[in-house]
């Protein structure tokens, strides 16, 4: 038995290595437009709109680095219960609202729709800021994965003591043995959206994280129509 844990846990300590050194390389490379940009700025002759251009597209790439550490953070808390879990009633319609004016604006950009069938009065019992980020990262991830002028919804619907919460869309689907590797094996990877906007991957892994933290779990599938499914189930009240 002592044998077979010590193998476990080379192989998670491997898997893990491995996850650490893609995040890593990842960051190297999004370093490499922001320095370029940076030393072109200081050439000679450089138009002003042509300025205004490169440093939009260094801010954007910063931007998309904290944003990558960020989630690396949180899940590092998480991992090591750096962070305390505090479980309460919440109202998941305005959790939901509240999540949908932080991706409203990239909606906007990509003439994307925003809908919601969630019951104003549904209450469900969880951390409300591990519920919030679930709900923003999978709306960002649906509004970055689904082409212009499609559709994101949020449904969620009681069945018996809890609540089942889904992030659904109309865009390009999911590789799903990726996905399956990321949430459980911490293979890493990241994929551009439908406008080459930058993702990670590592927003996925935050929400499973934050969900496992609260007893639940994130699941996902392809749509028969096309796009997908991201879903999650959270209790209604404290359940012994």
């Amino acid at each position: 038995m002592a044998r077979e844990l010590d193998q476990s846990n080379l192989v998670k300590d491997e898997l893990e290595d491995k996850f650490i050194f893609s995040f890593i390389h990842d960051l190297k490379n999004m370093m490499v437009p922001i320095m370029s940009r940076a030393e072109m700025l200081q050439l000679p002759g450089i138009n002003e709109e042509r300025r205004k251009d490169m440093v939009q597209q260094i801010v954007q790439n910063c931007g998309a680095m904290l944003d990558v550490m960020n989630k690396m953070v949180g899940i590092c808390k998480n991992r090591n219960s750096l962070e305390a879990y505090t479980p309460k009633t919440l109202n998941l319609f305005n959790l939901v609202s509240e999540a949908f004016d932080v991706v409203s604006e990239a909606a906007e950009r990509k003439e994307i729709t925003l809908s919601l069938s969630v019951a104003e009065d549904l209450a469900v019992y969880a951390d409300r800021e591990a519920v919030l980020g679930v709900i923003v990262n999978l709306l960002g991830n649906a509004v970055k994965f689904t082409p212009r002028g499609g559709n994101v919804e949020v449904l969620a619907g009681k069945i018996g003591t809890d609540v089942t919460v889904s992030v659904s869309d109309s865009g390009v689907g999911l590789d799903e043995l990726k996905i399956a590797n990321l949430l459980e094996n911490n293979k890493y990877f990241h994929t551009p959206g439908t406008e080459g906007e930058l993702g990670s991957g590592l927003g996925l892994l935050l929400c499973d994280s934050h969900l496992r933290r609260g007893g639940s779990k994130l699941k996902f599938a392809n749509n028969p129509n096309g796009g997908a499914t991201f879903s999650f189930v959270l209790p209604t009240s404290l359940q012994a």
